[in-house]
């Protein structure tokens, strides 16, 4: 009898745990199960979807979600156009702090796709009137940006697909979520804006001066001297 028990308690221990199996799930697909999503076994999951039997232009709400919308990306709806042709979403759950937002304290999981448009950077210094700057895509649909906020304060921001609000991201990467916030010290500082689209994050940096730069660069040389 102990032989038997030791068996099934060794059977237990080695039983593979079942991965979670995560959709892209929306109004594309009644926010149904049509559309698994691939592990791609690097922590990533994706999916690859052709939109073009719907109507072209058209807005549509998603997110990605696990059967029992136990686990999903972002918090709320992210919302895009439909284009004749195919989308590719990415899914990332239990992302690690990396720099980027939005932050693990904000919901452990992140959701992204490939570009379908380009993108302005609107905000609160002209008062959302209009484009404060075109983002260029540096590669990989990695979006970016810089400006000169004009006034020490906070400043709010939000990304929106060229010339259109009903497509844009705010600070978890929802549609039409909070607004992005910077707190600059001092008048004219330069703001470099970061919107990686696959990976669902963006950041934004203090650009130094080029002056603070040269004695930050001596204070380090002669640190090792």
């Amino acid at each position: 009898m102990r032989g038997i028990l030791t068996v099934l308690v060794v059977g237990l221990l080695v039983s593979p745990v079942l991965a979670d199996t995560y959709y892209v799930r929306g109004d594309l697909n009644g926010w149904g199960l049509a559309n698994p999503m691939t592990d791609n076994l690097d922590g990533s999951y994706s999916a690859t979807i052709d939109v073009s039997g719907q109507t072209l232009g058209n807005t549509f709400q998603f997110k990605a979600a696990n059967g029992d919308w136990s686990v999903t990306a972002p918090p709320n709806n992210a919302q895009l156009r439909y284009i004749n042709g195919a989308i590719t979403f990415y899914f990332y759950p239990n992302f690690a702090d990396d720099g980027w937002m939005p932050p693990t304290a904000w919901g452990p999981n992140r959701m992204g796709w490939n570009a379908t448009t380009g993108w302005d950077l609107m905000g609160s210094p002209n008062g959302w009137s209009a484009p404060l700057a075109a983002l260029t895509n540096t590669g990989g649909d990695l979006f970016q940006t810089e400006i000169v906020i004009p006034t020490a304060g906070h400043s709010e921001f939000k990304f929106r697909a060229t010339g259109d609000w009903d497509i844009n991201i705010g600070n978890t990467f929802a549609f039409n979520d909070y607004n992005i916030g910077v707190d600059s010290a001092s008048d004219n500082e330069t703001w470099r804006f970061e919107l990686d689209l696959p990976h669902g994050r963006w950041r934004t940096t203090l650009v130094p001066e080029p002056a603070s730069l040269l004695l930050a660069l001596l204070a380090l040389a002669l640190r090792r001297r």
